[in-house]
């Protein structure tokens, strides 16, 4: 099984609380609440935890084709032709889904290697088990400090999956499911097109789990243009083409244009991860830490910046003002906080007044670009000033206490602060929920999600009597 492959993997790759680059934390420590001054557990005694949400970044994989770099990381560098990747890429890369065929690695041409571009590896696989073991411990099991009503042994309906439609992301969603459940996703209680995302919107879809959808009244393409000829004026310019023209050097590659500098940051970047993370010793030691881990002084700088510059278009609009930055944010992902407040309502609506139980643990694997614009908008800087590892959890944890709501959030295993003036863990329900209706577009902004979303079943793989309440549950 993949979740043995931990039993064999080397100990700085598994063991390092400062370690955060590759992996989320909470996985790589093996403990789900990283807690920090001032957070108290008798805060929560009393409360019950009744449902989670989970936006999570898919688990390690190997390196996406980038064209920019003429896929050559680095001068001597090492491709899936290696035996420790032959180890990590050679198994049937199906998921329950899809089938997925080998295809040859861009990275080692003119010879097949081992790696499809992207593709999750099995040391990735056993991550993403061990976080829904870590999931089952927490939520799902008797002894778990914080159990979810419902959700242990997994019976059909407590569970809601949703995915990318590619291998990395539907292998870790089958992987994460299989170790909170300790079986496999049925196709049956979760058919592909409920759980795939699409290209396009589509009813009875998880279409809305894509950003930027709402251009059809081309408000949304005008900001991101607007944005974009601001940034060369950002005080950031200037830091991220210095960046590029270090990293070019170390690379081995040409100096930038400035409107590509973020370009080759991201791909020496995931060179580096996805080298130094999967075990490989060949990234150039400037781009490394004292441990030989992803960091130092350049990859950490390149970092930040080349995460500013996916977030630049919501600093942009936060800085011109509140209504400004409304307007793009709900255009560009605010359609996908209806959906939460959606579930979590229908989840208050049972526990007031009874009836049918809406899912408990939902389950969303994406990419890190799903997760930082979240972060942004719900105004937590510190925890989107980097790009999220692999396996990063975005968790809204929805309580109840003697009739109350209150919701919980975490990122990464920290608890976080979204609401206006909370100092503790917990932010009240009504707090919560206006916090993320102030960026829910209206129908006449962006049609396409609301005319998408009328979905056919309470629950997938099961049909829903009453079409007026089925949407909130896809």
């Amino acid at each position: 099984p993949f979740w043995a492959m931990r039993l064999f993997l080397p100990t700085a790759v598994l063991a390092d609380p400062g370690r955060t680059t590759c992996l989320n934390p909470v996985v790589e420590n093996y403990v789900f609440n990283l807690e920090e001054a001032g957070d108290s557990a008798s805060e929560l005694n009393g409360w019950q935890t009744v449902q989670v949400t989970d936006m999570q970044r898919h688990t390690a994989r190997w390196i996406y084709q980038h064209d920019y770099i003429g896929n050559v990381c680095w001068p001597g560098q090492q491709n899936s032709t290696a035996a420790l990747m032959k180890l990590q890429c050679e198994y049937n890369r199906s998921s329950v889904w899809q089938v997925f065929e080998r295809e040859d690695d861009p990275y080692s041409a003119p010879v097949p290697g081992s790696c499809s571009a992207k593709q999750a590896t099995t040391r990735g696989l056993a991550y993403a088990d061990t976080l829904g073991r870590l999931f089952a411990a927490q939520y799902a099991q008797p002894t778990a400090p914080r159990p979810v009503s419902g959700l242990a042994g997994c019976p059909r309906g407590s569970v809601l999956l949703a995915s990318d439609s590619v291998q990395k992301n539907q292998r870790t969603t089958q992987s994460v499911y299989e170790g909170l459940c300790g079986r496999s996703p049925d196709v049956q209680e979760f058919p592909p097109p409920t759980v795939l995302v699409p290209a396009a919107p589509a009813p009875n879809t998880p279409f809305w789990l894509n950003a930027g959808i709402c251009t059809s009244t081309g408000v949304l393409p005008r900001l991101l243009a607007e944005a974009a000829a601001a940034f060369p004026s950002s005080p950031r310019w200037q830091q991220l083409t210095q960046a590029a023209e270090r990293m070019a050097k170390v690379s081995g590659h040409p100096v930038p244009e400035g409107n590509r500098s973020a370009e080759l940051l991201d791909n020496v970047m995931d060179c580096a991860l996805v080298h130094t993370c999967s075990g490989l010793e060949d990234t150039p030691a400037v781009l490394l830490d004292a441990w030989g881990h992803p960091g130092g002084e350049l990859f950490d700088t390149s970092n930040e910046l080349e995460t500013f510059s996916r977030v630049w278009p919501l600093e942009y609009f936060k800085s011109k003002g509140a209504s400004a930055f409304q307007q793009f944010a709900s255009l560009y992902y605010g359609y996908y906080f209806q959906v939460v407040l959606q579930r979590m309502r229908a989840m208050v609506a049972h526990h007031v007044s009874g009836g049918e139980s809406p899912p408990a643990m939902i389950i969303q694997v994406m990419s890190d670009g799903n997760i930082s614009p979240q972060l942004a908008m719900l105004g937590l800087d510190q925890a989107a000033a980097r790009r999220p590892p692999y396996l990063s959890t975005l968790l809204f944890e929805l309580l109840s206490k003697e009739g109350v709501f209150a919701v919980r959030t975490l990122y990464n295993g920290v608890v976080q602060r979204p609401c206006a003036n909370q100092t503790g863990q917990l932010c009240p329900w009504g707090q919560f929920e206006a916090l993320l209706a102030q960026f829910v577009p209206q129908r006449k902004e962006c049609p396409e999600f609301w005319n998408a979303w009328s979905g056919t079943r309470l629950r997938q793989g099961r049909r829903q009597e009453q079409p007026a309440l089925e949407s909130v549950f896809l």
